[in-house]
């Protein structure tokens, strides 16, 4: 690397420099991320898998939605990062509420993105290794005589109780359609989402084309792109989830820089602690294993605004979803943030 481009990095990830690193718990940053021309406020929720109470709270929480489950979020963005299947036993009640919100969503000039995550595509590939048998009853409804005499032969395989899941989840059966539209890579202005992560080689084999192929996959147009095959695949990798090193920060930035973008956001990896940020506010990790699986009871969201970015939690209080006093307790927009300290430098005394 030349020395004015090392200089370069060491001034824009100061961390990348330091010994060890340190992952902080997020509280707020005031630092400022480029949002899309003409949108205020864009929120990141994290996995949900099949928990539908963790996703009324969440969406509640962020202000997207009201006490009924109906957009109440104006030109709010909001983007859900992938693997709502799976663990939990309400997926498709998760699955009618989003396509519901995204079209009230639309009509108030908002979005609510949904992305593909891992768990996404291992159902679409006849892997139910982590479905909740108690979500199998609610299937039944793609068990009809019709859908059984004609995906017949592509059920070859598969166990009799789960039938209508393999069905409703097949490349181009009936629910492609909808999960086609998710992309497995988001860019809005100067944020980069993916439910993983975004390396390199993703940037340089096209994320849209990365969108592309997979949606084709998704309809049964086509076999799974390479992107998406093995753990290095944006719906897989945890490279920018692991302690922080400035190896990773150098990666990180590359990918950042290659991108044309300022941060980048993911989940699957689950933050037990609450929402964390490494490589300077490089990365926001928001996984916060909100669904009763996981016994974390983490109810949090990322929100950033042209203000700052900060962690949505259930203390948080709102004076106006967008235009009015924004305050966390009596700290508001504190940038303060709690530095997870490396093992080697905890007294254990």
């Amino acid at each position: 690397m030349r020395p004015l481009s090392l200089l370069l990095l060491l001034l824009l990830f100061p961390q990348c420099g330091s010994q060890g690193g340190a992952t902080r718990e997020l509280s707020s940053s005031s630092r400022t991320y480029r949002l899309p021309v003409g949108v205020e406020r864009v929120v990141a929720i994290g996995d949900l898998h099949g928990d539908f109470q963790a996703t009324l709270k969440v969406f509640a929480l962020t202000g997207a939605t009201d006490e009924s489950g109906h957009w109440k979020g104006g030109r709010l963005h909001v983007v859900q990062l992938g693997d709502i299947l799976d663990r939990g036993g309400e997926e498709l009640k998760i699955i009618a509420f989003l396509q519901r919100i995204q079209k009230e969503a639309l009509a108030q000039g908002g979005r609510l993105y949904v992305l593909t995550g891992n768990h996404e595509i291992v159902n679409f590939q006849g892997n139910f290794k982590w479905a909740d048998p108690g979500s199998l009853s609610t299937f039944d409804r793609f068990k009809t005589p019709t859908l059984l005499n004609t995906h017949r032969t592509r059920l070859r395989g598969t166990k009799a109780p789960y039938f209508g899941r393999r069905i409703a989840f097949l490349p181009g059966g009936p629910l492609s359609s909808w999960f086609a539209k998710n992309p497995v890579v988001l860019k809005l202005g100067g944020l980069l989402f993916a439910h993983g992560g975004v390396l390199k080689v993703h940037v340089n084999y096209g994320l849209e084309r990365i969108n592309r192929e997979t949606a084709d996959y998704l309809l049964g147009k086509r076999t799974l792109p390479p992107p998406l095959v093995g753990r290095s695949a944006p719906i897989w990798t945890r490279k920018f989830a692991k302690r922080e090193k400035p190896s990773r920060c150098r990666k990180l930035w590359r990918v950042l820089n290659a991108s044309k973008t300022q941060v980048l956001i993911v989940g699957h990896t689950v933050q037990r602690g609450g929402i964390t940020s490494a490589c300077d506010g490089g990365v926001y990790r928001v996984d916060v294993g909100m669904a009763k699986k996981y016994g974390t009871g983490n109810i949090q969201a990322l929100e950033i605004t042209k203000r700052g970015i900060r962690a949505l939690k259930p203390t948080t209080r709102f004076a106006h979803p967008v235009l009015g006093r924004i305050e966390e307790g009596k700290r508001g927009w504190d940038t303060r943030a709690k530095k997870e300290r490396p093992p080697w430098q905890i007294n254990r005394n």
